[in-house]
């Protein structure tokens, strides 16, 4: 670590961050503002406000993390100019922003700043947000490619469905299935990416002449699911061809589900890309199948849907409730946010102007995953927003990775748009 923002990056890393578990961070956060120059307000969900006198911009991130692996232990290495996590995510996605935003705290820029709360459980903080937004400009700084002003990005909706069984007790030969060598990803900017799910490789598993006995997999509600186990009928010769299966034979008897339907709910839930939105090259509409347990005579999955258009959402949200309803399940929804929507603004343009100065090109761009802009936007109706952010690969998982070199760029950004707005 050699620069500042590097160095009180792996300062705060040390600090636990997971989403439901801020509070050390927020205490730590709070500590580093310089209260005879701003006013600092901290709302009931855990927002946290630097307000300075004058300022026209507000720098807004979120504090939590995804914590998978070994996090909240993060390891922070260095391997061919990036910074990741031994065996861990790194939490580069929103830590890097949040790291700047305090070293420009301890220099006492005129910048307004924003630390959101819990935004990757649903967005918490941004949905119920109680302090002001006072500047006409906000800079989201949670995006995570270099050399792109993103302008728009998805909405989306929490399903979980639910499905009771009966179950008896045979003889026979059973297998247990579990994952090997899957590499995870962000629910929304991956899903097009051809990540192997685990849940959706396992729900493949399953065939017409399976008896279902268990099945357990997934992380995160906004990661591609890494980890799975299913226990079905069978032997191991019958899935020896898939390379990230390990099977297990397990003892005889067990407990199968009598109800037919619940391998056929498994094997019909979306997973993917949905609609594909031409215009703007980005998928329109998505399903991550994210967490699903099927044991103790009940089913239960959980699903993140998304879509650049509100009534996108509507559309996934009915595909869903069809196949439930199919199979005799029931569903519920929660955590909704709508799409922030992709229109060019004065802001936007003079932060796209910024970026082509300095780093030669620039990409009006909208992205597939839940920045907390078109929430925000609801607080702020007149104020105007763009994203930026540093190069980020694998979010949400053991192989996320930020490079050292945007990061240094993405500060003098940050500075830049400060100085001209």
């Amino acid at each position: 670590m050699n620069s500042p923002l590097e160095s009180l990056f792996a300062q705060l890393s040390a600090i636990e961050h997971c989403s439901g578990g801020t509070q050390a961070l927020r205490d730590f956060i709070c500590s580093h503002a310089p209260t005879t120059y701003y006013r600092v307000d901290v709302d009931s969900t855990g927002n946290v406000g630097f307000y300075a006198p004058d300022a026209t911009v507000t720098l807004q991130a979120h504090y939590d993390m995804v914590c998978m692996g070994s996090a909240p232990a993060i390891d922070i290495i260095e391997e061919s100019g990036w910074l990741k996590a031994r065996n861990s995510s790194l939490g580069a996605d929103n830590g890097i922003a949040v790291a700047l935003m305090l070293l420009l705290a301890q220099e006492k820029v005129c910048v307004n700043m924003l630390f959101t709360n819990d935004e990757e459980i649903g967005l918490v903080g941004a949905r119920e947000l109680q302090l002001p937004i006072v500047t006409p400009n906000v800079l989201n700084l949670d995006s995570e490619e270099e050399g792109i002003v993103y302008i728009g990005c998805a909405g989306g909706v929490d399903v979980v469905i639910d499905k009771a069984f009966e179950t008896s007790r045979i003889e026979g030969e059973f297998v247990r299935l579990s994952t090997q060598g899957l590499i995870g990803g962000h629910s929304g900017v991956d899903i097009d990416k051809k990540i192997t799910s685990a849940t959706a490789l396992m729900a493949s598993m399953i065939d017409a002449q399976s008896r279902l006995v268990s099945m357990v997999g997934g992380e995160r509600r906004n990661a591609i699911a890494v980890s799975g186990a299913l226990t079905v009928s069978g032997r191991c010769e019958d899935f020896a061809h898939h390379s990230h299966i390990l099977c297990t034979p397990v003892q005889s008897p067990q407990w199968v589900i009598e109800d037919e339907g619940v391998a056929q709910l498994f094997k019909a839930l979306p997973h993917g890309v949905l609609t594909y939105d031409t215009l703007h090259t980005v998928v329109d509409t998505s399903a991550n199948l994210a967490i699903v347990t099927i044991d103790e005579n009940r089913a239960r999955f959980q699903l993140s849907l998304r879509s650049m258009r509100s009534a996108g959402l509507d559309e996934a949200l009915e595909q869903v409730a069809s196949i439930a309803n199919r199979w005799g399940a029931s569903m519920s929804a929660s955590g909704r946010y709508e799409p922030w929507e992709a229109k060019p603004n004065p802001f936007a343009t003079q932060v796209e102007a910024i970026v082509r100065q300095t780093l030669g090109s620039v990409q009006s761009a909208v992205m597939h995953a839940g920045l907390e802009c078109g929430i925000l936007q609801q607080h702020a109706p007149n104020a105007y927003f763009a994203s930026i952010g540093p190069t980020i690969e694998a979010p949400h998982s053991v192989h996320e990775r930020v490079e050292r070199a945007t990061v240094e760029r993405f500060e003098i950004l940050v500075r830049r748009i400060i100085s001209a707005v």
